[in-house]
């Protein structure tokens, strides 16, 4: 359980006890008048307590900074904030035992509870379905996390009594000695110095155990095998929070504090979804403690009730659940496990290359151990969908020679495209990214594919081709994409309802999983949501059914495939199987009832109960007709639930009834007697209504296992439909271009010259700026595949260098680009070295990092590579920086790869100026200088720089770094004396380089007398 606040620092649960408690002890309410519970106080469960737990316990409120701030300012007396009052009830609000909650030594508090609180206490936990709890201001810095936190239930009113202000560092969990900083162990009693230290585990003592109550106990005992974890402890209908995870709470949620001595806090059960999401939002791991029987169950075993951990929430492993809808934000979540070797010179060496996975299978049961922890394990694993990935990098060194080019480019193989470049491209992060600008998607499972695009471009022909094929026709039948997207707009997230309705059919899970042993208050409103859910994906399948009518016209082959039936196209036939399950269930019942009643032939046992329960009626009706015969009157059954079934006689018939008869009673002039034939008729109709019973509870599980019979056809239709979605979206994208587009033209040849031509460019995330200056960018289209790129400061060449890496994905994504023309070849990789950065927490200086990534691009970067560097070399020396700038120019330049490579050494530029396959450009800006100011060491004349952002051949004289510290606002009189140390300087550089080349001259002194002539010194 940890989280980073804004200073960079983490915020954990050790960091947590290591700070410092005030000096000023909590401050009591004048009404109080009984001392608060010592140290082993049980924990409210909510059951039927002792007189010790009738005690009404009041919300202890830590004071808003916001409201001490604002107090300060004014004259007037902070006023401390409205909260939601807490009311513990009796039996009421909870089903636990009454004694579960008492503690080994007995407590005398005594206190009267009012029932009547019932319902103001279901009123003040009332959620929306969008609704979030209410922020509260935290004592800790705030989190990175920018969502809003708000409520929309009112607040109650105020209680008479003055509410406890509650110090966050005077709670029992803070005293408690083995749970402090320096004392503090893991389950194995490791410090956490100790290598082997597992901060997920926490060391208890067992004689602290001795005084707590069974709850109490039962929840140490969990939290300390997940002492990383928020435990959301399962009390009757709420969720309780406790010790520090309360102060989480109390801190994160919004919560208030329940009055006693040890931190405690909590939520109903139907409020999980939203305080699970928003933990998990913040970086939270929520651990759902559930009770896995009632009270009735527990009194016939002991007095404690069995509770169980049912699920580990954190990023990476946040599904879509019974009791919340998984995470909101529609892009996916990864979990990613690491498996490291350490290889020794010792028999490293062999004449075969190792073909097996072993680090893989490692890496893979890392997973499977963490799905496992986090009990996802049946629900993830069982949809056996495993893919095996191999990098370009590993493929080229592990494959022959002869098949290394035709393997690179094979189908399914992308661009490559590393965090480095994600992020110094702007391609998924940040305000105005790469993906956001494409990002018009009507459906989330169409935002996710297109997220997965954008991070990992195409590099097969064939499919970019498609892609612009199809993207063509849909931007010239404007109304076309209207329809589909009006279309589109409507359906639900039908990939994560799948995955969810999947899971909910699972039969080893419905057995084995914490989650079927649960008791769940809320599973009425829980099968409900498992019934709409797999309706709305009924109907979201047959509204993708009208995209396949919409696009039975089409000229695209892409288009064709993922928008037709077979044989034309690939779109799965689903109409048949669509309609058994739509017709199996009455929908409008389904909705108001919450539950499937199937109708017949959908589900085979069903049938069979109701044929059995069929069979009896039937016997029933044939032995009421021998009655009839024998009493010669018409006779009825009367009776209910195990009543039933007994033989209604008039009064003058009755004399009949023989010995076999037994008289079950009377009412005006009828008799009514049973026999041992319909004893037995009741028997076997209760024994039948039974097992409708058992097989209505397991129906919708057994109907949603045989709709996920189909999952490969439904995944099939929802790839299809997010494909569609991706190209509607590079439409609209195109047509929100203010300038003009073009689709590239991409082409690939074993002996061909990698090559890049962009005519009139524009930046894609800022192209639709009014004044936004177009630039040509030609790469290897002649003799040169390096530009050294110089100019002033914000001058525009990061701008250039990111506008070609951009339109390059764009390129390989198959969408239109901003330009009026673009040619190129195929890119198998970006390299990015922009910006300038450390990196703190690895030790790494910015000189550093920058070396770093420039190795990687050395020793990765390949001929069809775009290589992009920006002002290599800073951060040492200027020799060193020079020399490396200039060593790694002269390699790249001799690979042959595409590179723009912006620098501010001059020198730089003079010695690579002829350097074959190296051409000079510079962002060209205007000068215009005071020519009325006398150049003095007193006076620099004012140089007033216009920048024209337009790519121009050739290298800039000059970077101007004058006029931006001028820009920035530093004084005057140190710009005076830089401005002068910098002529001296460039004399003398100028002087050098003269009597250098002098030396390289023959004895001619008219050369060398023009050369001196020719020289400013």
């Amino acid at each position: 359980m940890s989280k980073r606040n804004s200073t960079g620092a983490t915020n954990t649960l050790f960091n947590y006890f290591s700070k410092t408690p005030p000096a000023n002890k909590k401050v009591k309410s004048e009404l109080e008048v009984e001392k608060s519970p010592n140290v082993n106080s049980p924990v409210r469960n909510g059951e039927k307590e002792s007189k010790a737990e009738n005690k009404k316990r009041e919300r202890q409120i830590t004071p808003s900074p916001e409201v001490k701030n604002n107090s300060e300012s004014e004259d007037e007396a902070p006023i401390a904030p409205k909260r939601r009052k807490r009311i513990r009830l009796n039996p009421v609000d909870s089903d636990d035992s009454d004694v579960e909650n008492k503690a080994d030594n007995k407590m005398d508090t005594t206190e009267v509870e009012k029932p009547s609180m019932e319902k103001k206490l279901q009123d003040s936990f009332k959620y929306e379905p969008n609704q979030s709890p209410k922020a509260k201001p935290a004592s800790k810095p705030p989190s990175k996390s920018t969502s809003s936190i708000k409520s929309s239930a009112s607040p109650p009113k105020p209680p008479e009594d003055k509410p406890v202000v509650a110090d966050d560092f005077n709670w029992i969990h803070c005293k408690l000695e083995w749970l402090k900083p320096e004392k503090i162990r893991d389950a194995q009693k490791r410090r956490p110095d100790h290598p082997d230290y597992d901060p997920s585990t926490l060391f208890v003592p067992p004689e602290f155990y001795k005084n707590q109550t069974p709850a109490h106990r039962q929840w140490w005992e969990m939290k300390s095998s997940h002492f990383d974890c928020v435990l959301f402890f399962k009390v009757g209908k709420f969720y309780e929070l406790y010790h520090m995870d309360a102060a989480v709470g109390v801190n994160e949620l919004g919560f208030s504090y329940m009055k006693g001595d040890f931190a405690h806090s909590g939520f109903p059960e139907s409020a999980y979804g939203r305080m699970a999401s928003t933990l998990v939002s913040k970086g939270y791991k929520v651990a759902r403690v559930e009770q896995t029987e009632t009270p009735d169950m527990m009194q016939e075993r002991c007095r404690k009730i069995r509770r169980e951990i049912c699920q580990v929430t954190m990023r990476g492993a946040q599904v879509c659940g019974l009791q919340d809808n998984g995470p909101a934000d529609p892009t996916a979540a990864y979990m990613m496990a690491i498996a490291e070797e350490i290889i020794y010179d010792r028999d490293a060496l062999g004449l075969t290359p190792a073909v097996n996975c072993y680090l893989a299978i490692k890496a893979l049961g890392g997973v499977v151990s963490c799905l496992t922890d986090c009990l996802l394990d049946i629900q993830v694993l069982g949809m056996n969908q495993f893919t095996s990935y191999a990098p370009p990098d590993v493929l080229n060194k592990t494959l022959p020679p002869e098949v290394k080019i035709e393997n690179r480019w094979e189908g399914g193989s992308t661009m490559v495209l590393d965090a480095i470049t994600l992020r110094n491209l702007r391609i998924v992060q940040d305000e105005g990214c790469l993906y956001e600008r494409l990002n018009f998607c009507s459906t989330h499972m169409g935002k996710r594919l297109l997220y997965q695009w954008v991070c990992a471009p195409s590099c097969n022909i064939s499919v970019i081709k498609e892609r612009q094929e199809a993207v063509k026709a849909l931007f010239e039948n404007q109304e076309l994409c209207q329809d589909a997207k009006s279309i589109l707009t409507t359906l639900p997230d039908l990939e994560r309802l799948l995955a969810k309705v999947h899971a909910l059919g699972n039969l080893k899970r419905s057995k084995q999983h914490p989650d079927s042993r649960a008791i769940f208050y809320e599973e009425k409103s829980y099968s409900k949501r498992k019934v709409l859910d797999f309706i709305s994906v009924l109907n979201g399948f047959t509204a993708a059914l009208k995209l396949v009518d919409l696009f039975s016209d089409i000229d695209s082959k892409l288009l064709k495939r993922i928008m037709q039936f077979h044989p034309d196209g690939k779109y799965p036939d689903y109409r048949e199987t669509l309609k058994f399950f739509k017709e199996a269930f009455n929908q409008e019942q389904a909705e108001k009832e919450g539950r499937i009643l199937p109708g017949e032939g959908v589900d085979q046992e069903y049938d069979n109960t109701l044929q059995l329960i069929q069979e009896i009626e039937g016997e029933l009706k044939e032995y009421l007709s021998k009655q009839e015969k024998y009493f010669k009157c018409r006779l009825s059954y009367v009776g209910t639930d195990k009543k039933r079934y007994q033989i209604e006689v008039p009064q003058n018939a009755a004399a009949k009834a023989g010995p076999d008869y037994n008289l079950e009673g009377a009412r005006k002039g009828f008799k009514r007697f049973s026999t041992s034939e319909t004893k037995d008729f009741l028997a076997r109709m209760i024994a039948a209504e039974e097992q409708k019973t058992n097989v209505l509870k397991d129906l919708s599980r057994r109907i949603f296992e045989k709709f996920s019979s189909h999952y490969n056809q439904w995944e099939t239709a929802v790839q299809c439909l997010s494909t569609l979605d991706i190209l509607l979206a590079f439409t609209e994208f195109a047509r929100q271009q203010s300038g003009d587009v073009c689709l590239p033209q991409i082409t690939f040849e074993e002996d061909q010259k990698p090559y890049l031509n962009i005519v009139e460019g524009r930046h894609p995330c800022i192209s639709n700026v009014v004044d936004f200056i177009p630039n040509d960018t030609q790469l290897g289209t002649e003799d040169s595949s390096l530009l050294l790129l110089t100019g002033p400061n914000m001058g525009g060449k990061s701008t250039l260098m990111r506008q070609a890496g951009l339109i390059t994905v764009l390129a390989h994504l198959g969408s239109y680009v901003p330009a009026e023309e673009c040619k190129l070849s195929l890119v198998d990789r970006i390299f990015t070295r922009l910006g300038a950065s450390d990196d703190i927490f690895s030790g790494q200086s910015t000189f550093l990092v920058e070396m770093n990534e420039t190795a990687a691009i050395v020793t990765h970067a390949t001929v069809h590579s775009l290589v992009l560097l920006d002002e290599l070399g800073r951060g040492t020396s200027t020799y060193d920086g020079t020399a490396i700038a200039s060593g790694v120019c002269v390699e790249l330049a001799k690979r042959g790869c595409r590179v723009i490579f912006s620098t501010h050494y001059h020198s730089l530029v003079h010695h690579l100026s002829s350097y074959p396959g190296i051409m000079l450009g510079h962002m060209a800006c205007m000068v215009e200088t005071d020519e009325s100011a006398p150049d003095s060491e007193d006076n620099i004349p004012e140089e007033t720089i216009t920048f024209l952002y337009k790519l121009s051949p050739g290298a800039c004289p000059k970077s101007y770094g004058f006029n931006a510290a001028r820009l920035a606002g530093i004084p005057k009189e140190i710009t005076l004396k830089a401005h002068q140390i910098s002529k001296n300087l460039e004399k003398e550089a100028t002087c050098v380089r003269a009597f250098r080349d002098i030396l390289k001259m023959e004895d001619n002194p008219k050369d060398v007398r023009a050369m001196l002539a020719a020289l400013s010194i």
